[in-house]
């Protein structure tokens, strides 16, 4: 009775994991199917994008003109193929190390775009950079009196940029020594300095020293 009872039991236990191992297989090859069928298509289309002709690109934003702090490199062109499809990539993979340093700089700059066989010549612009209302402020450039000395007055300007530099005018004339200007009369004087800066605008700011006696 136990013998019966217990062959009874193992040929339901092999029943139970041929139930398994097929479940299993199925899955399996569900899965394989399911990935064939996303990763086929994606190959393919590569495959045949690769083979198409490249016989456009252009930038992907209405114009080629750029902020001087913008990260002008990363922006993206558009490719179009023959079969009319597009795609996108980044200007930073179009163009040339001269023309990547021509494009960190302010100005309007001719650079070749090239992808794939296809080049063209477009011109790029970048903009400088504009001071704001609080840092022409603090330059200081107001009326400024001194009393009359032999020894000179300084007509700098105060909180210059480090990577700046500036000319300073008297009548039309630069100063060579800004710091220690020497005036031959008292009266009213009017500077003019001129501020370049790379990536700014070339600022010119003009303010007055009054010599009294």
């Amino acid at each position: 009775m136990n013998d019966i009872r217990e062959k009874s039991q193992n040929e339901e236990m092999k029943q139970k994991k041929k139930k398994w191992l097929l479940l299993s297989s199925l899955l399996f090859l569900s899965l394989v199917v399911v990935a064939a069928a996303i990763l086929i298509p994606i190959a393919l289309t590569r495959d045949s994008e690769d083979k198409l002709k490249v016989v456009g690109l252009y930038f992907e934003r209405v114009d080629a003109s750029f902020g001087y702090d913008e990260d002008v490199l990363s922006t993206n062109l558009i490719v179009v193929y023959e079969d009319e499809t597009q795609s996108t990539v980044k200007l930073v993979d179009a163009i040339s190390e001269a023309d990547k340093q021509l494009l960190s700089s302010v100005g309007t700059h001719s650079v070749t775009l090239s992808y794939r066989g296809y080049s063209k010549e477009v011109s790029v612009t970048i903009e400088p950079k504009e001071y704001t209302d609080a840092e022409i402020e603090a330059f200081d450039a107001h009326y400024k009196e001194y009393s009359y000395s032999e020894e000179g007055y300084p007509i700098t300007l105060q909180n210059i940029p480090q990577d700046a530099s500036v000319i300073y005018y008297v009548n039309g004339l630069s100063i060579s020594e800004p710091e220690t200007y020497v005036v031959v009369a008292p009266g009213s004087h009017p500077i003019t300095a001129v501020i370049t800066r790379a990536g700014y605008e070339e600022l010119t700011l003009t303010y007055t020293i009054k010599i009294i006696e």
